[in-house]
């Protein structure tokens, strides 16, 4: 991640600041660490100060004698969490273990009561598999979750005699359930719904919650659609909702009630919650959300609900409409789209998890983040850099996240211009950020991801990278892979950088191409004509409008000046390589064959590799 520190066009020193808006002004001294007293359950007072604070994030791992976290829930001093599915040889199953552990980390400690098993697996050659698809904490302490078990077995031939990986061709389900369970501190079972009994074994659950008076809520995605089932404290079915077309969440409020929350349409759809009415039976009236919530959580210390906006985080009162801005995602150096689990706690902290793959390991990294509220002047300065692209992806958001959360001297600020889209119009970004490059409003940092690069340098709005390097004590052009480096030159300056690369390129045998770089149209076409025998000198896949939409592709610069804004498609190699494509076959063929036999035949002498990007193809390419 240090490549941040290259592309900086100008720099700006300011605070590490958030924006604060609609904020209550409370006694500064009390700094967030009030306890439950000062949290009002009506939703119509904020006890929350955000004036003169910010959040600085902590984070921690919880390691151990498992394997990856899978589903995570908090208390006020607990994470509750459980492990990916480990093999119990006494009970012939394979299962999730929970735990709990200090908000650092420390004393982990597993439940060890809670010892789910898929009845069933004791039969020959059957086991079982059981997981938690969520879970929560309700008021009382108890620990909640969704428990999905599965039975399989093998219906083997009479006549099998092949190895495990051959036997698991076989492999047949013969029952599943999903249940609703409710466990005590020590994991001990208290009460437990069998949801697959009420619809199917085919379902999911979509989300739960569990108000003050013990009474269970499920949101249910079954195989015609979706319901809502509410069940008493000793588990009876009490009623359905039906009406849950677009209902994503489930919510308790202060208040103890269950709020469903409604997301719908994308981006540009309706936001609303509708709270469950017991008595009655049914969903109240909708009320509105703020236009631009992405995801919603639950609230607590005076909000009803915390509301993610994927710039910022802030609380959200029902009865005044209000909002508080409480941190934006970039300053607490985290991504939005990895951050789930947002909880605020009665001493004002956050504590949230952080879930990402590991290409690696192909395992999903669980990090847990505390947020604790400090005076704004202890925050130290930092010199500010602005991100500026079109439509993020999570990769690069995660990128930024942490360089910014390990680099104490520089913060990486992404302003995305895909923010600009509208329904008639998903590029006002894209053309919003090119009038303001051409007028001169050049960003520190640009991703330069489908925009006219060329354009850019050649009006002088990109920094000549190797100037940097060059500049740098630690490094130096040999750092890089330099031939790489090389084919990014433009007039001979490195003006844009990249994590992986592939090569689009003709390959063919040296004895036949010689080894010397490039070609012209004239040394293509006599290739040609000493090799009459090559029936297919590109191969049967190639047909005229592939070959000449690769070949420009791999030519671009040879036809086009971007500097000059000039065109050379009237030259007389551009006719010879028109002429050389009128002599494939209009369509492909549509049967496969083998690169390398071809060529050693002497039927095919090159092919168009398009995506050349690792190291078993360049091995692959010296056997031909």
């Amino acid at each position: 991640m240090r490549i941040f520190k290259f592309i900086i066009t100008s720099l700006s020193l300011m605070v590490l600041i958030l924006l604060l808006a609609n904020c209550k002004t409370l006694d500064p001294s009390d700094n967030g660490n009030k306890g439950n007293e000062d949290s009002k359950g009506d939703g119509g007072s904020i006890d929350f100060n955000m004036e003169g604070y910010v959040f600085l994030p902590e984070f921690f791992d919880i390691s151990g004698d498992f394997r990856e976290i899978t589903s995570t829930a908090f208390t006020d001093d607990k994470v509750y969490f459980s492990t990916l599915v480990e093999y119990d040889e006494a009970s012939n199953n394979w299962k999730d273990r929970l735990f709990t552990a200090n908000f650092n980390g420390s004393e982990i400690t597993e439940l060890i009561e809670y010892n789910p098993v898929n009845d069933g697996a004791d039969e020959t050659d059957a086991y079982g598999i059981v997981y938690i698809q969520s879970m929560l904490v309700d008021a009382d302490g108890n620990i909640w979750v969704v428990e999905d078990g599965y039975l399989y077995d093998y219906d083997l031939p009479a006549d099998f005699s092949g190895d495990d990986s051959e036997k698991a061709r076989y492999l047949i389900e013969l029952d599943s359930y999903v249940k609703l369970r409710k466990l005590d501190a020590t994991g001990s079972e208290i009460l437990s719904i069998n949801l697959s009994a009420i619809l199917s074994s085919d379902l999911l659950v979509e989300s739960f919650a569990i108000d003050d008076e013990g009474n269970a809520y499920a949101l249910l995605h079954y195989q015609n659609g979706y319901r809502v089932y509410v069940f008493d404290n000793i588990g009876k079915e009490l009623f359905q909702l039906d009406d849950v077309s677009d209902l994503i969440k489930l919510i308790r409020l202060q208040d103890g009630s269950v709020v469903g929350v409604w997301i719908a349409g994308g981006s540009f759809g309706h936001r609303y919650y509708k709270k469950i009415d017991l008595s009655n039976r049914r969903f109240n009236d909708p009320v509105g959300f703020p236009s631009d919530a992405r995801e919603v959580f639950a609230g607590g210390r005076g909000f009803d609900f915390l509301i993610d906006n994927r710039t910022e985080l802030y609380g959200f009162v029902i009865e005044t409409n209000e909002t508080v801005i409480l941190f934006d995602w970039e300053d607490v150096k985290l991504s939005p789209s990895d951050t789930n689990d947002v909880h605020l706690l009665s001493d004002g902290r956050i504590l949230g998890t952080e879930r990402f793959l590991d290409f690696e390991t192909f395992e999903f990294i669980t990090t847990f983040i505390m947020l604790t509220r400090v005076p704004l002047e202890d925050v130290p300065e930092q010199t500010t850099l602005t991100l500026v692209v079109f439509d993020i992806d999570r990769v690069l958001e995660r990128a930024v996240a942490n360089f910014n959360r390990t680099n104490p001297l520089y913060n990486v600020q992404i302003d995305d211009y895909a923010r600009f889209a509208t329904h008639n119009n998903p590029y006002a970004g894209l053309y919003q950020l090119t009038i303001e490059i051409t007028a001169g409003k050049v960003p520190d940092i640009l991703d330069v991801t489908g925009l006219p690069i060329t354009q850019y340098i050649s009006s002088g709005f990109l920094v000549d990278l190797y100037e940097l390097i060059d500049a740098d004590p630690e490094f130096n052009r040999d750092s890089f892979l330099s031939g790489v480096l090389r084919a990014s030159e433009v007039n001979s300056g490195l003006y844009y950088v990249f994590q992986s690369f592939y090569i689009n390129t003709i390959v063919g045998n040296p004895a036949i191409l010689v080894d010397e770089m490039g070609w012209n149209m004239e040394e293509f076409l006599e290739t040609l004509t000493n090799n009459p025998d090559a029936t297919s000198p590109l191969g049967v896949s190639i047909d005229r409008r592939m070959f000449v939409q690769s070949i420009i592709a791999l030519s671009l610069n040879e036809y086009i000046d971007f500097t000059k804004g000039e065109a050379y498609f009237d030259r007389g190699d551009f006719k010879q390589l028109l002429e050389f494509a009128m002599t494939l076959p209009e369509f492909h063929s549509s049967g496969t064959h083998n690169i390398q036999r071809s060529i050693e035949s002497g039927r095919q002498i090159m092919y168009i590799a398009e995506r050349f990007d690792n190291f078993k193809d360049l091995k692959t390419l010296q056997l031909i």
